[in-house]
């Protein structure tokens, strides 16, 4: 079944057979015609337009917490990505929110990365207000970047990360876990030692 909240297709759909349905009728009973009746199916197709743009899901800001992590790491702002980042942040190479926030601040001390472009993303279902991201990834970094130098200009990568909703409702990274580069495995550590 469609999520009326985060789609409006599925009231925009019963907008338009309620349409249909009462222009069968005025067909049949042209003597009960009123102009009011066309109102129904407006209200309907409003509502479902309504209820898209005004309530945001959690999986809708699940989305947009992971458009603005990439856009921040793509103009190297490195606070939207402390604004992202979970108070009890830890991954298998940062030890705390500060530790990341210290590394990112000296890798983006010259300009990193070109471009970032997200090839896919598979979102697990939600529990207890948890749930893990996997995304796939071009990275096309500045001439002048050390992975540029040692490595290439361009590679793809496999991530993960692990969202938690806040108090507030905000979804917040609390981890996140390189896992290919290249379509071969890595992780943070061996990723940080080569470039």
């Amino acid at each position: 079944m469609w999520n009326v909240y985060q789609s409006p297709w599925l009231l925009l759909l019963i907008a338009f057979f309620s349409f249909l349905a009462l222009g069968t009728f005025r067909c049949v009973f042209p003597e009960k015609l009123r102009l009011t009746q066309w109102i129904v199916p407006l209200v309907i197709a409003g509502t479902g337009l309504g209820l898209d743009y005004v309530v945001h899901t959690d999986l809708e800001k699940i989305r947009a917490a992971l458009d603005t992590l990439l856009t921040s790491a793509e103009i190297e702002d490195v606070n939207a990505i402390d604004h992202l980042t979970a108070p009890d942040y830890r991954d298998s190479f940062h030890r705390s929110k500060p530790q990341l926030i210290q590394h990112l601040h000296t890798r983006f001390a010259k300009p990193e990365f070109e471009r970032i472009t997200c090839l896919s993303h598979s979102i697990d279902p939600i529990e207890g207000g948890r749930t893990a991201v996997v995304l796939n990834v071009t990275c096309v970094f500045n001439k002048d970047s050390d992975v540029a130098r040692v490595y290439r200009a361009a590679l793809m990568a496999k991530v993960k990360f692990y969202l938690t909703r806040q108090s507030n409702g905000e979804w917040k990274f609390s981890q996140i876990e390189l896992l290919e580069v290249d379509k071969q495995p890595i992780n943070w550590s061996a990723a940080i030692s080569q470039f």
